[in-house]
């Protein structure tokens, strides 16, 4: 096979890697507006609920309760590649801390995978099949956690995360999650309110509210973490094989050239043999 098109058959295949590059790339980036503003939401939507915690705070409710006993860490991750260094950002801060607790939990295929790889024996694994979550699937998840929290099988669940800080950067953050840890000062009550069925019912239904939103927020900001690290993970690649494709078009056409010259001179070198 002629040089010049070995070169051609590589700038085929760098351009099949560009294409795909930039469809993740594009992809990953649709979705970090519509995360930036879920997430901000939620944090909106669970302050406005913890304002109504004073008004009906009861300290012996069980999500408040610290008791000594076994601990339970969890890892957030997602099910996809093509993330940097991301995933094994949050495995490292796992594995710092993983002498400190009693059970393993992850969320996420990649997350799974990595900490497998490192011999971690995960007591629970739970997957979410969308690539945006809903909160019904989070939900599930936080149900099955408060189930084993109530039954006392650990006391305390702390979780690994992704923050995003921004566009270009995600902080691995390990923070407090069960019991929780609010700071609640008492008001004075105006009137005589009434709550339905009763105010430590109400209470409860708030707190389990907060809970669910608190935790639908960690798993979407995860997902944003891994949008923006993606699309910063497509973008160089995709800048890389355009730069490759330069190097080999430029390659591509000076070899083609000199075979070009190459059969001119020797068809005038024939040419002069015949002639004389």
């Amino acid at each position: 096979m002629k040089k010049y098109l070995s070169y051609k058959n590589q700038i085929k295949g760098f351009k099949e890697v560009y294409e795909t590059l930039k469809a993740i790339e594009k992809i990953a980036a649709s979705q970090i507006h519509f995360l930036k503003k879920k997430t901000k939401a939620l944090i909106l939507y669970s302050t406005e609920i913890k304002l109504l915690f004073p008004l009906v705070f009861s300290s012996d409710h069980f999500l408040f309760k610290k008791k000594k006993g076994k601990k339970a860490l969890l890892l957030i991750s997602g099910n996809k590649a093509l993330v940097g260094d991301l995933y094994h950002k949050l495995v490292k801060v796992f594995l710092e801390n993983r002498s400190f607790y009693d059970f393993y939990f992850v969320i996420g295929k990649k997350g799974k995978e990595l900490l497998e790889e490192e011999g971690i024996k995960l007591n629970k694994t739970f997957l979410i099949s969308s690539e945006i979550p809903s909160k019904e699937e989070t939900d599930l998840i936080i149900k099955e956690i408060l189930k084993d929290f109530k039954s006392n099988l650990f006391t305390q669940l702390d979780l690994i995360y992704p923050k995003f800080i921004s566009f270009t950067y995600q902080e691995p953050v390990l923070e407090k999650f069960l019991p929780l840890e609010i700071e609640i000062k008492k008001q004075n009550e105006l009137g005589f309110p009434i709550f339905e069925p009763s105010r430590q019912k109400f209470f409860s239904w708030l707190l389990e509210r907060y809970l669910d939103l608190s935790f639908y927020r960690f798993i979407l900001e995860t997902k944003l973490s891994e949008f923006s690290a993606r699309t910063i993970v497509g973008g160089n690649g995709a800048k890389k094989s355009e730069d490759l494709i330069k190097k080999l078009s430029l390659k591509y056409f000076k070899e083609r050239q000199r075979e070009i010259t190459q059969k001119q001179l020797e068809s005038f070198a024939v040419h002069n043999l015949i002639s004389k």
